[in-house]
């Protein structure tokens, strides 16, 4: 994420930011920083009585709403400068989409949202990749801090996808030859030639039953590779509230309600 503030901002004071997302990361802190009341100044289009024309609003915001299939954030609200095309107090749609610029104004900015913000335009881009291969497919995901994202997903050749199919499963051979083709042809299609370049730091892992992502993030030889990854912190918690609703379920809460619940009983322990 790129950004450029036109002046220092400060906590609880307003201030005006320009940002470029550029991650699906960045997206997914942009919605949850982006709050109704707030303005955002950005490029759109517009359609009028001459076709659709390209404008810059301002609109005071009063809806939001995250597409993750598309990675777009669509927020709407009233424009706040006649010109033309809009006049002022009519409401408009403003899709914020990555690599595209907006400028983000707030009345009151604060400590978390400035640290938050700021700490993610400094931040490296997602830094783990996970290929997970099944018998005739595979899908290769990027994981970030916040986010993971499904970069392709891929299929064998028909003659090797039919032979596969015909073959035992425990054989072990076929399967790798499945896989090292699979594998060759991704690597290909998403030219990822950090791949190569960090070939030592690769790790094989089985898993027993069906393959997922999370079977693979929980595997004792990839808990070991992550650390220190952006992504390290929020799957390492993840599989402890898993393990603690397997375990001990009365000790684990999820959903907004109960963890402000959960909350609350633990500040009131802090006062005693």
């Amino acid at each position: 994420m790129k950004l450029v503030e036109e002046e220092k901002i400060l906590p609880n004071s307003g201030g005006i930011i320009n940002i470029v997302p550029e991650e699906l990361d960045d997206m997914w802190l942009l919605y949850n920083l982006i709050s109704k009341g707030d303005v955002i100044v950005a490029d759109t289009t517009r359609k009028t009585a001459f076709g659709r024309v390209r404008l810059t609003l301002e609109i005071k915001i009063t809806a939001i709403d995250y597409d993750k299939v598309g990675s777009v954030i669509r927020v709407a609200g009233r424009n706040l400068v006649h010109n033309e095309h809009v006049d002022a107090g009519a409401f408009h749609t403003i899709e914020i989409e990555r690599n595209k610029p907006f400028d983000l104004k707030k009345k009151a900015w604060d400590s978390d949202a400035i640290e938050e913000l700021r700490s993610y335009g400094n931040a490296a881009k997602a830094d783990l990749a996970v290929l997970l291969i099944q018998d005739v497919s595979a899908e290769l995901y990027s994981i970030g801090k916040i986010a993971t994202t499904l970069c392709a997903n891929i299929e064998a050749p028909s003659k090797t996808n039919r032979a596969a199919k015909s073959k035992s499963q425990s054989n072990k051979s076929q399967r790798d030859g499945v896989s090292a083709i699979l594998a060759s042809r991704i690597t290909r299609r998403q030219k990822l030639q950090q791949i190569e370049e960090n070939k030592e730091r690769v790790v094989v892992v089985n898993t027993s039953g069906k393959a997922t992502l999370k079977a693979v993030l929980h595997e004792p030889e990839v808990m070991k590779l992550i650390r220190g990854k952006n992504g390290a912190v929020e799957i390492t918690a993840w599989k402890d509230l898993c393990d603690m609703l397997s375990n001990d379920s009365s000790r684990a809460c999820y959903g907004s309600k109960s963890v402000e619940k959960a909350n609350e009983l633990w500040q009131s322990t802090l006062c005693l």
